[in-house]
């Protein structure tokens, strides 16, 4: 089987779990080029002495922009809600929205650490009949950017949108990037109305929550991998109840890490609604 889509396809018939443990046995003995090393020394931030500022970088917009090329023409012209390994991720956004949005004919949504703003798009194609008020949160390289592809959304690049509330806060791919992520979730979620959405999380099963150092698009940053129990512990000490899991369906490789994360998300509910 020299074809790579020949082995992809025959992995694919096999049973579920006999899929799995082939694929677990290959990233042992062949595991992929690492993104994410583990670091023994926790969130040690002198890793970044003298590396670019994180996400807050040109190469990071477009990157962004060559990534979501496909599916926002798709989008736009009434296809799939997205391109590849993007379609899961925008299909459970428009439940998580669909779900917000039950008997409202307009919703408010935050999206910290949104890109672009390309989930904008996902949201007026899940929704169409709802008027859609629609914040993002990023770093100003790509707010500033972001205000010219999705210019129909509010952008920020520091903490005064949490100066009122959501229906629904979403946090795609980001909580694991800040060092006091408890401290930001526990300020992040208190303007959720309602809906939290986490999603992209990195989590393991085993062993206590870890760091990893990630270097991507000339960055170097530092990156939380969660223990999955913990964090579902702390969302619930917020005051909302996990009412629906999402699978992503990605392993990031972490080298020489003590377990291997896969990426994860929830939808929580807030107990006593605001």
């Amino acid at each position: 089987m020299g074809y790579p889509w020949i082995r992809r396809l025959a992995i694919g018939l096999l049973p579920p779990l006999l899929a799995d443990s082939i694929r677990r046995l290959r990233r042992r003995l062949r595991p992929p080029p690492a993104v994410l090393e583990y670091s023994s020394s926790g969130w040690d931030e002198s890793v970044l002495s003298g590396a670019s500022s994180g996400w807050n970088v040109d190469s990071v917009v477009e990157a962004t922009r060559a990534e979501n090329v496909e599916s926002e023409r798709s989008l736009l012209n009434g296809g799939p809600l997205g391109v590849g390994h993007q379609h899961n991720l925008h299909v459970s956004f428009a439940y998580v929205l669909a779900r917000t949005a039950h008997c409202k004919t307009s919703v408010s949504v935050l999206d910290w650490g949104s890109g672009l703003g390309y989930y904008y798009l996902v949201a007026r194609a899940a929704v169409p009949e709802v008027s859609v008020e629609y914040h993002c949160k990023e770093t100003p390289v790509l707010a500033a950017a972001g205000q010219k592809v999705i210019p129909e959304a509010a952008w920020y690049s520091d903490e005064t949108c949490l100066g009122r509330g959501y229906d629904l806060v979403m946090l795609s791919g980001s909580l694991q990037y800040a060092q006091d992520w408890q401290g930001q979730l526990r300020r992040i979620s208190n303007a959720a109305s309602e809906w939290l959405y986490i999603t992209r999380l990195p989590v393991v099963e085993k062993v206590p929550t870890f760091a990893a150092v990630q270097r991507i698009y000339g960055s170097v940053m530092l990156h939380w991998q969660f223990n999955r129990a913990s964090v579902l512990s702390f969302v619930e000490s917020l005051g909302f109840v996990a009412e629906r899991e999402f699978e992503i369906g990605d392993r990031p490789y972490v080298k020489d890490a003590p377990e291997q994360c896969e990426l994860r998300g929830w939808l929580f509910r807030r107990a006593v609604p605001r």
